[in-house]
């Protein structure tokens, strides 16, 4: 089985995905939908994590036969089962399909990610990170990264990135709170 979703994250924690295609609805296991909160737990693509290493995988739905780009949304699982209101992004990234593979691999230190998740290969960004247990929020749209405390909610610190068309920082703003 491929395990073309690749992520590094904290070891033992519940990993799951969600495919988006361009229009912007989740893959439900047989078909795009737009999605609803309601319908959350169908997303969900669980990962596996190699016993205690912190690498986590998963094979993209098959049942996707459409070539193109999808968003691949990587989320940890704060409760019982997925939710959208609770759960948190871990990371995040575009996957190039051919209708029966992908063309790179997604998350981790995969290429054709969003530029942003290359920060958790940083051993310090990692660190940092789970001091707070992973809690960040990024917008692709205007490069700005969110670090939040453990509660989700106090930012303490904001990055506005600038990336290279191959994925490297080309600059930085950083403001952290108070």
């Amino acid at each position: 089985m491929a395990q073309d979703i690749q992520v590094s994250y904290q070891p033992g924690k519940t990993l799951y995905a969600i495919v988006l295609n361009s229009a912007g609805q989740a893959w439900t296991g047989y078909a795009f939908e737009a999605p609803v909160t309601g319908d959350w737990a169908s997303y969900a693509n669980a990962l596996t994590e190699a016993t205690g290493t912190g690498l986590y995988f998963a094979a993209f739905p098959g049942g996707i036969t459409e070539p193109g780009p999808y968003r691949v949304v990587v989320y940890a699982q704060a409760g019982g089962s997925p939710s959208y209101a609770n759960d948190t992004v871990v990371s995040e990234g575009l996957a190039q399909w051919t209708g029966a593979g992908l063309v790179t691999a997604v998350g981790g230190f995969g290429t054709g990610q969003d530029p942003a998740s290359q920060l958790f290969a940083n051993e310090r960004f990692r660190a940092m990170a789970s001091y707070v247990d992973g809690k960040y929020a990024y917008n692709p749209a205007t490069g700005v990264l969110t670090l939040y405390d453990t509660d989700g909610a106090t930012v303490l610190l904001t990055a506005t990135l600038t990336f290279d068309s191959t994925g490297n920082i080309t600059a930085r703003t950083v403001s952290g709170a108070g």
